[in-house]
């Protein structure tokens, strides 16, 4: 018996910490980059470089939030692209949703060092600036189970049709 049904789990934990770990890589980034930028801007002479580290500070939000977002279902595609080329037995489908406890337990961590983290005085005006990064962060159990149910169902549902 092939027992391929863990790799839903593995793969649901997987996700949750590679975008976690992507969202505040990215908060932490923009708000070191909001620290130091004028300091950068007194050291360059040029206007066009001015210009240049201005357009970066406007353009870094918008963009990372929807890399992140691209990273979110990119994932989640490739989780249900893989599940519905594995073969396993319909007996692991239990073992498997047994297994989901772990990813709740993951998702709860892990959603709970995010919303810490940022209650931090430096720290809170980031979820407002990253909109859709703040809401994928905050709901990460939820899209956790979403994401496994997801996987699980197509690895042993493809075999039903």
């Amino acid at each position: 018996m092939k027992k391929k049904g863990q790799n839903a789990i593995i793969d649901g934990i997987f996700f949750i910490i590679i975008i976690i770990v992507f969202g505040i890589v990215a908060l932490l980034g923009y708000q070191s980059f909001s620290e130091i930028k004028d300091d950068i801007r007194d050291d360059v002479t040029l206007n066009e470089s001015k210009d240049a580290i201005t357009e970066v500070e406007s353009r870094y939000p918008s963009l990372f939030d929807g890399l992140i977002l691209i990273v979110f279902m990119g994932m989640w595609l490739a989780g249900i692209a893989t599940a519905m080329m594995s073969e396993s037995h319909p007996f692991v489908f239990g073992l498997t949703m047994v297994l989901i406890v772990f990813v709740i337990i993951a998702g709860v961590m892990l959603g709970n060092f995010y919303e810490e983290l940022f209650e931090d005085e430096d720290l809170n005006t980031m979820p407002t600036t990253f909109p859709v990064t703040n809401w994928l962060l905050t709901h990460m159990l939820q899209l956790g189970i979403v994401v496994v149910l997801t996987i699980a169902l197509v690895l042993f549902g493809k075999n039903a049709f």
